[in-house]
């Protein structure tokens, strides 16, 4: 199971999506999000959104159950997790609200907790 979405955090697509909204995208506040990043006015940046997001969410849903072992993780995937939960965070709350789907954005911030926890090095 670890090695599917180890193989993923490698894939190229992932790394570019992951890395162009880390580095690239930009907003103030939720609405601005929306709508340079929303569905309806982006949908490929909202994909990618998803995608990488959902990867993660799923990552901490398998942690959560003890499906895989957080000493297993890398620690370049581990600065994903980090550098992905340090960008979103502020519009988490209200991307929640939005979609009604608070459980998600809660499991997101349970995989950044405790990355922090194992990989001490990625507090950077």
């Amino acid at each position: 199971m670890f090695i599917s979405f180890q193989t993923q955090a490698y894939d190229k697509q992932f790394l570019v999506d992951q890395i162009e909204i880390v580095r690239k995208w930009s907003w103030k506040d939720y609405e601005e999000y929306r709508q340079k990043y929303g569905p309806q006015t982006n949908p490929d940046a909202y994909a990618k959104f998803i995608s990488v997001g959902s990867f993660y969410e799923g990552m901490a849903r398998l942690l959560k159950k003890q499906i895989i072992d957080i000493d297993l993780m890398p620690e370049t995937m581990a600065i994903g997790v980090i550098m992905f939960w340090d960008k979103i965070k502020s519009i988490s709350a209200q991307m929640a609200k939005d979609f009604q789907r608070s459980e998600g954005i809660k499991h997101l911030e349970y995989l950044y907790d405790e990355v922090k926890k194992q990989h001490p090095m990625s507090k950077a």
